[in-house]
């Protein structure tokens, strides 16, 4: 299969905002096997457990997948629930501070 893309260079987009370029390259790109996703990250604190991720802007349905990633040396586990057009839960096994990273990968 022969793939091709035709995403603007990312300068004209005049975007500062690091997430935001990630989430309009991927949306003017149409890569097959993507429907559209969000990337961002949430700060967490020691009393925390739980937390409300809310997306920047909804995507189409439920049907995503997300990853999450800590931007520091952090032994906790985490995970996702609650998934909505809006956003998800992020869950975690203990309290800690700590910011995560995340992408919402909406499957087609």
């Amino acid at each position: 299969m022969n793939v091709t893309h035709s995403v603007r260079n990312a300068r004209d987009l005049n975007i500062d905002d690091v997430r935001q370029l990630v989430n309009t390259m991927f949306e003017i790109a149409g890569h097959p096997g993507i429907a559209q996703f969000r990337v961002g990250s949430v700060a967490v604190t020691v009393l925390e457990l739980s937390v409300a991720v809310v997306f920047s802007s909804p995507l189409p349905d439920r049907g995503y997948e997300v990853f999450l990633q800590p931007q520091s040396n952090v032994a906790v586990e985490r995970f996702a629930s609650n998934l909505t057009e809006d956003g998800f839960t992020l869950n975690l096994s203990v309290g800690v501070n700590a910011t995560f990273s995340y992408l919402a990968v909406g499957r087609v």
